[in-house]
């Protein structure tokens, strides 16, 4: 799967509301890795513990990794309607969980989903109305490109419109340079550097 630029929380966001008597709270989590994510989801059954459902759904970077579970509740009516809503936001990093406290009255599968779907929503737009509660992140290609002392200049300014980080230069006989540059611009680096007769070799990070 490409890595594409997305949005991860910096923050955390609690939001409630009820439908027919059930008691929904949506809860955003910034989370590092899958482990980190399934630890977040116990963290909240034990502070839930009298809940009905803890349904959540968890995305790393751009979906590289994603799941959702439905805790109890009938298939598909809630985890994956809360994948839903971070897959539409282009949310990554993650952790969106909803939690549920029967109020006594059925929903049924159609209302579930509505229900699971508005309190993800919900929980969304409330980090997003905290102008520090999100960040855009682009994910970027490592590269390392070795040139001549008297063309560095000219690499520094593509490196420049190409908004690219400088990880480590070395300067010995030639100029040697690992950099970082986002997804997406590999086609401008390679033809700014041809126009120079220079290359650049991916490498890992």
């Amino acid at each position: 799967m490409a890595r594409q630029p997305y949005c991860r929380p910096v923050s955390e966001a609690r939001v409630e509301f009820k439908e027919k008597g059930s008691r929904f709270i949506g809860v955003v989590v910034p989370v590092k890795s899958e482990a980190e994510a399934l630890e977040r989801v116990e963290d909240l059954r034990r502070k839930y513990h009298d809940s009905s459902h803890v349904c959540w759904a968890a995305r790393l970077e751009d979906g590289q990794w994603q799941r959702a579970a439905d805790d109890g509740e009938p298939r598909g009516t809630a985890g994956l309607p809360i994948l839903n809503v971070l897959e539409g936001n282009e949310l990554g990093d993650v952790l969106l969980a909803v939690v549920r406290y029967f109020g006594g009255t059925k929903l049924g599968k159609g209302g579930l989903v509505r229900a699971y779907s508005e309190a993800a929503r919900l929980a969304v737009e409330q980090l997003s109305a905290d102008a520090k509660g999100m960040e855009r992140v682009v994910p970027r290609e490592y590269w390392r490109v070795e040139v001549d002392y008297s063309a560095w200049g000219a690499v520094e300014n593509l490196l420049a419109r190409l908004e690219a980080d400088r990880v480590q230069v070395t300067f010995g006989e030639r100029v040697e340079a690992v950099v970082a540059v986002p997804v997406g611009s590999r086609e401008d680096l390679e033809k700014g550097l041809a126009s120079w007769r220079l290359q650049a070799s991916q490498v890992e990070p």
